[in-house]
């Protein structure tokens, strides 16, 4: 078969697989489908973007662009913008409008080992982002997003991924914006980030950690780590259909000096609009503690969610709890467990079994359930992966009440039967790795 400039030649190979009579049709139809890939592969394209670079440059490795923005213009399916580390101080948000496709994202790549920074501190239009997502089909790793305006990440298309990445000290001069917020579209990945000290104003009175907004279903919050926002850690005020798993949500509500602000500060708000079609989440093996209101509030979202091994931990002030469901909507809780603070608020008709506060047969959480209670371990360096860091904060201990007390849904379990929390028991929990604070502070 022939190639030209090392690309296949699309039509000597349909001619060559026309000489199969017996699968003809298949074979053809196959074939330039697979050699289209092939091609469409060939030409993927690889561009560098560096404090140092200069726009006209063609984005080599040797002649970076100066910005994302020159990247993202060129930029086709397929293709990969490496950022090298430094701080790009913004002129203007970074806007992505072009999309990718489900074969062929756009990817937007720290370069190995080095941490570009978009820095939004001398944009003043109190409505921009450090970057709008309006594109498809984009994936964004390593990125670390700060001093926007507005939100860090704003998010309308679909088909997204946000991984791995360090967003902080956003919410400048808009009260309504958050760390990552998506405020439209389906299918948006939010994984492993962490997201904190979003504050408007010195008073604090707004700021989430990630929003979720749309009624078009398919968005994921996974893995993240969420603390100090000045508003909502987590906040799905009129949305639909979200899975929220695997996240560390506290100290929402908070400042560096642990004085409440003006914000909510709860760790999981469900809802809250009133439209009709919000709700219907799945949250799931979340843990919450220290946060300035309820650690999951369903905030009279009109449509139930399920709420299945979450850990919620020491939500103290007057009038908060652990788990907050006081509106009359049948939110399903199973396996839940609370520890100190202000326990549960459950209304009547609320579908709430087989939870630490009424499992049958009853059990009784005390400090001996768990390792340890201190978090220090929460705030290491994230694993390799960009997984969260190893750590033994409420896991059960050997002997604990709690293990095998919960019920099947769905959720891999080992024992005769799920355990109670976001963790399940095993025989030999492993050591946590030595302290290495995050930075609290500018």
């Amino acid at each position: 078969m022939s190639f030209r400039h090392g690309r296949p030649n699309i039509l000597t190979a349909a001619i060559y697989i026309q000489m199969n009579t017996s699968l003809r049709p298949f074979l053809i139809v196959f074939g330039i489908l697979f050699w289209l890939s092939v091609y469409s592969l060939a030409q993927a394209a690889t561009y560098y973007v560096a404090p140092t670079g200069n726009n006209a440059n063609p984005g080599t490795i040797g002649q970076p662009f100066a910005t994302l923005q020159k990247a993202q213009d060129v930029a086709n399916p397929g293709d990969t913008i490496y950022m090298r580390g430094g701080t790009y101080t913004l002129t203007s948000y970074v806007n992505i409008t072009k999309s990718g496709s489900a074969g062929n994202v756009i990817n937007v790549l720290n370069y190995p080992a080095e941490i570009p920074i978009l820095d939004g501190i001398n944009l003043t239009n109190d409505s921009f982002p450090n970057i709008r997502l309006s594109g498809s089909y984009w994936y964004i790793k390593g990125l670390e997003i700060i001093n926007a305006p507005y939100s860090g990440i704003y998010i309308t298309g679909s088909n997204n991924t946000i991984e791995f990445s360090n967003v902080h000290h956003n919410v400048q001069l808009n009260a309504q914006g958050g760390g990552i917020q998506v405020a439209s579209g389906s299918s948006n990945l939010i994984l492993n980030n962490d997201v904190h000290h979003q504050s408007y104003g010195a008073g604090g009175t707004g700021g989430d950690g990630i929003e979720v907004a749309p009624q078009l279903t398919g968005n994921v919050i996974r893995g993240n780590r969420v603390w100090r926002n000045h508003d909502d850690g987590i906040d799905l005020w009129g949305s639909k259909g979200v899975l929220v798993e695997n996240n560390w949500v506290w100290q929402n509500g908070y400042d560096d000096s642990l004085i409440k602000t003006s914000g909510n500060g709860c760790g999981i708000k469900l809802g809250g609009s009133g439209d009709a079609n919000e709700g219907t989440h799945t949250v799931r093996n979340n843990v919450l503690w220290h946060n300035g209101e309820d650690g999951i509030n369903d905030n009279a979202a009109t449509n139930p969610s399920t709420i299945y091994n979450n850990t919620s931990y020491d939500h103290v002030r007057s009038g908060m709890y652990n788990f907050n469901f006081w509106s009359a909507h049948a939110n399903v809780l199973r396996n839940n467990l609370s520890f100190a603070g202000n326990g549960v608020a459950i209304n009547g008709s609320v579908n709430a079994q087989y939870n630490s506060w009424n499992n049958p047969p009853s059990v009784i959480v005390t400090l001996g359930d768990f390792v340890t209670t201190d978090f220090i371990a929460n705030t290491a360096a994230r694993q390799a992966d960009g997984s969260l860091p190893v750590s033994s904060f409420l896991r059960l201990a050997a002997g604990s009440d709690l293990i095998d007390k919960g019920t099947d849904v769905g959720i891999a379990y080992t024992g005769s039967a799920p355990d109670l929390g976001a963790y399940e028991y095993v025989n030999s929990v492993a050591s946590p790795p030595a302290p290495g604070n995050l930075v609290v502070g500018r």
